[in-house]
C-alpha cells in the first residue's frame, strides 16, 4: 500500500540500481532490520523476492507498505539478524522509502556492442542462477537476454549477426 505518492512514473528497471530506506516488522510489530540509504540492484537476487518486487513497482520518493508472505521473505527455514529473529513460514512488513534509482540502458539506447555485452550478461546470469537451483530466475534472465538485442540486427555486421544468433540460440537452449 503507498504510503506517500510522487509525481512522475518512472520505475525501477530490470538491473536497475535502488538507493531504499526501510524498516522490516514481524506481524506483533517487533523491528527485525532498519536500514538507510541501502542499495540494491533489482531483479538480481540481492534481497528477499517480495521486497525486490515491490520497489520494482515504485518511483523515486515513493513511501510504501508491504506485507510479505513467508514464501517471498524468509521461507520455512527463517532467518535470525542481529535485532530479531524472523521465525519460519513467517510473513514481514517492510515500510520502504524508494529514495533513488539508476536504470540500465534499455535496447534502444544502446550500440550494437553494448547489446551483445548486455545479452552475454544475462547469458551468464541465467547460467550462475541455475546453478544455483534458484529456477524462476534463471529462466527470467535466459528468456531476457534474446530480448536484450532489440530490433535492427539487419544493419548488423555479419560477425555481429553470427554472435547474436549464438547468443539467442543459447539463452533459448539454457531456458527450455
Amino acid at each position: 500500500r503507498i504510503l506517500r505518492d510522487t509525481d512522475g512514473y518512472e520505475r525501477p528497471n530490470d538491473g536497475a540500481t535502488c538507493t531504499i530506506t526501510y524498516t522490516a516488522k514481524l506481524a506483533d510489530g517487533t523491528v527485525f532490520d532498519a536500514r538507510e540509504a541501502f542499495a540494491f540492484k533489482v531483479d538480481e537476487d540481492e534481497v528477499i523476492e517480495g521486497l525486490d518486487r515491490g520497489v520494482s513497482g515504485m518511483k523515486k520518493g515513493e513511501l510504501a507498505e508491504f506485507t510479505i508472505p513467508a514464501g517471498q521473505a524468509f521461507g520455512a527455514e527463517g532467518k535470525a539478524f542481529e535485532a530479531a529473529t524472523v521465525p519460519g513460514d513467517a510473513a514481514v512488513t517492510y515500510e520502504v522509502e524508494l529514495v533513488d534509482f539508476e536504470k540500465v540502458k534499455e535496447s534502444y539506447e544502446m550500440d550494437t556492442a553494448e547489446k551483445l555485452a548486455a545479452c552475454a550478461k544475462k547469458k551468464e546470469d541465467g547460467t550462475r542462477f541455475y546453478k544455483a537451483k534458484k529456477w524462476k530466475l534463471a529462466a527470467r534472465k535466459y528468456e531476457a537476454g534474446p530480448k536484450s538485442l532489440g530490433v535492427g540486427e539487419a544493419d548488423w555486421a555479419e560477425e555481429e549477426k553470427r554472435e547474436a544468433r549464438k547468443l539467442k540460440l543459447a539463452c533459448w537452449n539454457n531456458g527450455a
